[in-house]
């Protein structure tokens, strides 16, 4: 029984990786490479304002993307119903009937 229950759990960190690791990675080259001044100066010299706002939303669009892939994965929905209900019994708006 163990075992079974050890697997599940690796199974389990398998699929939070498989569905979160790419979210923070991509978040965090779009926060690392923001930060980088000779980018932003070479990229006004090459780009029209309308080029870097459409380079801009493709950029958040994927990320958008890649948010919407996490959170449609049944562990979070679960989580989140848990945590909704949880907040619904703190406030007293159960509904029982």
């Amino acid at each position: 029984m163990e075992t079974v229950r050890q697997e599940d759990e690796r199974s389990v960190m398998g699929q939070i990786l498989w569905y979160w690791l790419p979210v923070v990675l991509y978040a965090g080259a779009i926060f690392y490479l923001s930060d980088q001044p000779h980018r932003k100066r070479n990229c006004h010299r090459s780009c029209s304002k309308i080029q870097r706002q459409v380079l801009h939303a493709v950029e958040y669009g994927i990320l958008a993307l890649l948010c919407y892939r996490a959170f449609r994965w049944r562990q979070v929905q679960l989580l989140l119903g848990r945590l909704s209900a949880g907040h619904r019994d703190c406030l007293g708006l159960r509904h029982d009937g």
